[in-house]
């Protein structure tokens, strides 16, 4: 019998553009035992978004599940929309047997993920969380305009993404760090990075 416990959630996060969604959906589309872990949002619906990864609300909808406390994490995005993750939906990633569930959060919302599971479930739930790495500049500012963000905004956006960077090398015993690519291939190794982590047998 092995003692590793598989991780119940695989949390993929980093700069916007690096390709978080693309794993996500690759994760989904080649382990049938994967399953995503929805996030609401107020934005509108983008091209880039993998089918189930939104719940669409309108803002006063998010107010409502924000003012009675049903988010884990509630964060203000770069196009003043917000992103939000219930509760109960992490329990239910963390109750469901014999699968991995793949949520995408900011980075500064991964601890708060960590230390629920901790205590809420303690060594029968695990947390594999990983940070992904994009330093071509280029291919990240090309996607933010894709997105339609002005010069202004992006350099904005780099200089939080780069606070972001620091404080999660900071803490490395939540983070695990892979680089980043663009062509299929690179989707394909960096997948086998993550899934190197991940131990299907039960325990």
């Amino acid at each position: 019998m092995s003692l590793f416990i598989p991780p119940s959630i695989v949390c993929l996060s980093g700069p916007s553009g690096a390709g978080k969604s693309a794993l996500a959906g690759r994760i989904l589309e080649t382990h049938p035992n994967a399953h995503l872990v929805p996030r609401f949002t107020t934005r509108i619906r983008s091209e880039s978004d993998i089918p189930g990864e939104f719940r669409y609300v309108s803002r006063p909808e998010f107010a409502h599940y924000a003012t009675n406390g049903l988010f884990l994490t509630s964060t203000m995005a770069w196009e003043r929309a917000r992103y939000g993750t219930l509760t109960s939906h992490v329990r239910e990633a963390c109750e469901r047997p014999s699968s991995i569930s793949v949520m995408i959060l900011e980075p500064d919302a991964v601890e708060k993920l960590h230390r629920f599971v901790r205590e809420e479930y303690g060594d029968r739930a695990r947390v594999l969380s990983i940070f992904i790495v994009q330093n071509n500049r280029q291919i990240l500012r090309e996607r933010l305009q894709q997105r339609g963000l002005d010069d202004a905004e992006i350099e904005r956006q780099f200089e939080k993404e780069e606070k972001w960077f620091e404080n999660a090398t900071a803490r490395d015993d939540l983070f695990c760090f892979v680089r980043g690519g663009d062509a299929v291939g690179d989707l394909k190794r960096v997948e086998q990075e993550i899934l190197n982590e991940v131990d299907y047998t039960p325990y």
